[in-house]
């Protein structure tokens, strides 16, 4: 399996049909996913030439003591059936 970045007229139908087949999503609600996968830095792992697993991430900080620290945080991971068999 090869990662690359999320490309939203490539891979749009795919992630959208990830987010149906794990509950996160249902009929309808494709503009959410949108607003969500254009928000964040997403991947995108291909199997046989489309996306079967999605993780997004969003940068931040948080503070220790006077020390503003960096962080990522991981908002999504998601792996369609085919590829968790």
């Amino acid at each position: 399996m090869n990662y690359r970045t999320y490309e939203r007229g490539r891979d749009r139908a795919d992630v959208q049909r990830i987010f149906r087949e794990v509950g996160w999503s249902k009929e309808g609600e494709e503009e959410k996913i949108d607003l969500f996968m254009d928000a964040a830095r997403t991947l995108v792992a291909d199997l046989d030439g489309g996306p079967v697993s999605v993780v997004s991430t969003a940068p931040g900080a948080i503070r220790y003591l006077r020390e503003s620290l960096p962080l990522c945080v991981i908002t999504s991971a998601c792996t369609s059936r085919r590829a968790r068999r």
